[in-house]
């Protein structure tokens, strides 16, 4: 299976899915992030425990690459998913970050994006103490935000049991 995980940061919960997965060699990961600390941090989780997954970190510039201003090409991908990069973007770069990402997935592959929900109870706190400003989304606006991609009608969005953390789950068709 290949992943492809954007905005990596650590990379904790693909490592612990290696790490539990029983089929380790399987697995091709391609993780990128712009930051060369967190891509340094994520090679030392790798590291950490023994595992035959390819993992290959990638330092680049997401946004560049998702208009087209960088020409990588990341080869096809299973899954390509993002857990901490969504709520920093807004709505016309969201889509054109979907649309790059549908081009790099195979047929049948799924994209993944996570998004704060406007539930998220400490939203004031973060915003006003912390000044960590997020754009919050609803189900209904992380599937309209696909509504203009190849994804149309192939979206579906869960969540964790607080509902405050969402997940578009959009499925190229094959």
């Amino acid at each position: 299976v290949s992943i492809m995980n954007l905005a990596c940061g650590p990379c904790r919960e693909l490592a612990d899915y290696i790490g539990t997965c029983g089929k380790s060699e399987a697995v091709r990961a391609i993780c990128v992030d712009i930051d060369p600390d967190a891509l340094t941090f994520a090679h030392s989780v790798f590291s950490a425990f023994e595992h035959k997954a390819v993992v290959s970190l990638m330092q680049e510039n997401l946004i560049k690459w998702c208009l087209g201003r960088v020409e990588h090409d990341f080869g096809p991908q299973d899954m390509i998913y993002s857990s901490g990069l969504m709520d920093y973007l807004d709505d016309n770069l969201f889509k054109a970050m979907v649309a790059r990402c549908h081009e790099q997935l195979k047929p049948g592959g799924v994209l993944m994006l996570g998004n704060f929900s406007p539930a998220n109870p400490i939203r004031m706190f973060m915003d006003h103490i912390l000044d960590w400003k997020l754009i919050h989304r609803s189900a209904d606006d992380l599937i309209r935000l696909h509504d203009d991609s190849p994804f149309k009608g192939h979206v579906t969005v869960i969540s964790e049991a607080q509902g405050i953390n969402l997940f578009s789950v959009a499925t190229r068709p094959a």
